[in-house]
């Protein structure tokens, strides 16, 4: 049987625009199901997908608050990620 191939969600760029950051979330959400990644044990991996879902203000923010040596929090959860993203 072959597997299904789901396309990663398009990028946020970090619009102030809560129902765009809600269709996103949503979607990456959605796509995490998909490919079974859920539970605590894989929130380290979801942070770093999250990132790779980013382009423009969005991304130069995940770049310097999330992977940056500079970055006040050292270890980010999906969920807080998700909130700090929108504020």
């Amino acid at each position: 049987m072959k597997s299904m191939k789901i396309s990663q969600p398009k990028a946020y760029k970090g619009q102030d625009n809560i129902n765009i950051f809600d269709k996103w979330v949503n979607q990456i959400l959605r796509w995490f199901r998909i490919y079974k990644v859920t539970g605590p044990i894989r929130d380290g991996d979801r942070v770093m997908y999250v990132g790779a879902c980013l382009e423009d203000l969005a991304g130069q923010w995940f770049d310097q608050e999330v992977e940056s040596p500079d970055r006040t929090i050292r270890h980010w959860t999906f969920e807080d990620l998700v909130c700090a993203l929108f504020m």
